[in-house]
């Protein structure tokens, strides 16, 4: 029998619901700038990296799905957030130097 592939993990979405609701928002990133944080271009690059068998249409879905949460960071309610960045982080290229600098 296939095996059914779900595009996400039930505590990934699970994260993704609570966060409208978290009083604080803390995030450390050791290999890639954390999901809140990415700009589009770098997401669809970070996951292509990481998946490179992944198809297009499925790297879309999930790098819009980074950006979306990104509304989170507008609110005039948004929790006090923290993120701590290894230095190799932004010193690691992910899609080249014009993903970088965005």
């Amino acid at each position: 029998m296939e095996q059914v592939r779900r595009p996400f993990a039930g505590r990934l979405i699970q994260l993704i619901g609570y966060e409208p609701a978290a009083c604080i928002v803390r995030n450390f990133g050791s290999f890639t700038v954390p999901g809140l944080l990415q700009t589009a271009d770098y997401a669809r690059a970070a996951i292509n990296q990481r998946a490179p068998q992944m198809p297009k249409s499925r790297v879309n879905t999930r790098a819009e799905i980074r950006v979306k949460r990104q509304e989170l960071l507008q609110r005039p309610d948004a929790p006090p957030m923290f993120f701590i960045v290894d230095e190799a982080v932004v010193r690691r290229l992910v899609g080249g130097k014009n993903v970088m600098r965005g």
